[in-house]
Order: structure tokens, then C-alpha cells, then sequence
């Protein structure tokens, strides 16, 4: 048996000095086979890569035109939206510019501006309540003063009475003459029912086309009869050339007038129904003349109930 070799200290530490380096050695040997196993198997996922983009490198191609195509497309529509809102700012700027300049106007002129606006204001209301053609009051008018002096003749108890007016063979009266004509007619058939009606006494509206009513509140009916029958005596001093007329060869007016003391169960709308009646005896009965309705207010009250 072989005798042990025997070693000094400083071989020992050569000796040991020598395993520590074959020791790191042999790590750094493990890890480039462990680099170079990682570089194999990338190698291989590039190749794999390579050869799936060589096959579907068309696609691939046109994959990226459509979204360089989308890309740019996206960019016009921002630019676009861009200039509009810029354009937009512009507008607003301007219009908080010419804002501020209208609030230092008002705030200088306030109470000319005030007065202004309330003239206009009430120059839309008076608009708004007369007929264009004729400067009577307008439907609508009639309807409300109508409503509120109804509600108060129930209160005080006072009669109320009303005229339907209808210019006789009015159409023939266009055809003849023609509409500009028969819009003279109109106006001046007009004038002379204001001028028969004082303001403080009532309202004249035109009812609608060729007719006109007045409403006469607190009136007797003996009074109101002779407000119709001034009416109808002044249309006819206007002698009017009429020559269609069966009637005379002048412009007449027929009226129907309806009276009562309204109540409680009773609306407007029942008396303008009789006065329409009346108007329609007029002409049933020769025209150019007036029918009166003077039933009692029970009547009006039975009528309401059969309503």
C-alpha cells in the first residue's frame, strides 16, 4: 500500500487555491451552456417567427397599410376638429366680447332700455289683441272681454247684451268689385261701427270675415236696439256701390242682438248662439234690418240645462 503523500502548508493552500478556481470555473462553464441553451431555443423562436412572418408576410403587409391608413385618417378628423373648435372659440370670443359691450349699454342706459322694452312690450300686446285689416279688436279680444264682463254682469246683476253684424252678399260683393275692394269695404264698415260704439260704452271686434260683434255690458235693451239701429241707419249713409246686391245697390248690414242678466249656470258662449240666431232671422227676412232676442233669463237658464 502506497504511503500517504505528505504536503506542506503552502501546497495545501496552492492546492485548495486551485480547487476554488476550478470550482468557479466549472459555474461559469454551467452558465454558458445554460446561455447557450437559451440562445438555441430563441434561435429557434426566430425562426419559427421568420418563417410564420415570411408566410403571411402579405397580410401582414396589409394589416399594417390599413392601420397607417386608420392612423392617418384619425389624424385629419383631429386637425379637423381642431380648426372647428378653434373657429368655434373665435365665435364665442367674439360674442362675449360684443356681450360685455351690450351689458356696459345697459348698465349705462338701464332705464331708457327699461322704457324701451315696455314700450314694445306693450306694443306686442296691443298687436296681438287687434285685427291687421281693419284696427278693430280681433277675436281673441272679443273672447276675453266677453269672459270677464260675463263674470261681472253675474256679480252686479247688470244686463249684458251682444250684436252679430254681417255685411249683406259680402262674397258678391268681391266678385264684383274684387278682393282689394272688398277690403276698402271692410274698413270702412269698421270706422263707422267705432264711431256708432263709444269706447266707454262696449267693444266692437271683427267676429271673422265679413262680420263684426259688439258687446254692450250694463246696457238696456232698449239702448242697445238703438246703438244696432244707429248702426245699421250709418252703413247705410255710406252708400257703398253695392250693384250685386238684391238687396238695394248699396252696402247694408244685418244684426242679430241678443240680451240677458247672465247667471251662474250660464256661459257667453249661449248668448253669442241666439244673437247668431237673430242675425240669422235678418237675413232669412229680407236682410239690411235687425232681430232681437229679448227672452228671459229663464230661458237662457233652460237652454243651459238641456246643454
Amino acid at each position: 500500500m502506497p504511503e500517504p503523500v505528505q504536503l506542506n502548508t503552502s501546497e495545501l493552500e496552492a492546492l485548495y487555491a486551485r480547487l476554488k478556481q476550478l470550482e468557479q470555473e466549472n459555474q461559469v462553464l454551467r452558465r454558458l451552456q445554460q446561455s447557450y441553451q437559451t440562445l438555441q431555443q430563441e434561435n429557434q423562436d426566430l425562426q419559427i417567427t421568420l418563417l410564420t412572418a415570411t408566410e403571411h408576410g402579405d397580410a401582414i403587409e396589409d394589416e399594417l397599410q390599413r392601420i397607417n391608413q386608420q392612423l392617418r385618417q384619425e389624424i385629419t378628423e383631429r386637425q379637423r376638429a381642431e380648426t372647428t373648435l378653434y373657429v368655434m372659440l373665435e365665435f364665442l370670443r367674439r360674442q362675449h366680447a360684443d356681450l360685455r359691450i351690450m351689458l356696459d349699454i345697459l348698465t349705462e342706459h338701464g332705464d331708457v332700455v327699461d322704457e324701451q322694452w315696455n314700450a314694445k312690450v306693450d306694443q306686442m300686446s296691443y298687436l296681438a289683441t287687434v285685427d291687421p285689416l281693419t284696427q278693430l279688436a280681433n277675436r281673441r279680444k272679443f273672447d276675453d272681454y266677453l269672459k270677464d264682463h260675463w263674470q261681472q254682469a253675474i256679480d252686479t246683476h247688470r244686463p249684458l247684451n251682444i250684436l252679430l253684424c254681417d255685411i249683406d252678399f259680402f262674397k258678391q260683393y268681391n266678385d264684383t268689385y274684387g278682393h282689394p275692394q272688398g277690403d276698402s269695404c271692410l274698413q270702412q264698415i269698421a270706422a263707422c261701427l267705432s264711431q256708432s260704439i263709444a269706447p266707454t260704452e262696449g267693444l266692437v271686434a271683427r267676429y271673422g270675415g265679413e262680420e263684426f260683434a259688439v258687446v254692450l255690458p250694463g246696457m238696456e235693451v232698449s239702448q242697445a236696439r238703438g246703438r244696432a239701429e244707429a248702426i245699421v241707419n250709418a252703413v247705410n249713409a255710406l252708400e257703398i256701390p253695392h250693384l250685386s246686391s238684391p238687396v238695394t245697390h248699396h252696402v247694408t248690414l244685418s244684426i242679430g242682438l241678443a240680451t240677458t242678466v247672465p247667471a251662474p249656470d250660464t256661459y257667453p258662449q249661449m248668448l253669442v248662439d241666439r244673437a247668431d240666431r237673430q242675425l240669422y232671422l235678418a237675413k232669412s227676412q229680407g236682410r239690411n234690418r235687425i232681430m232681437i232676442d229679448t227672452q228671459p233669463l229663464a230661458a237662457l237658464q233652460a237652454a243651459s240645462s238641456i246643454v
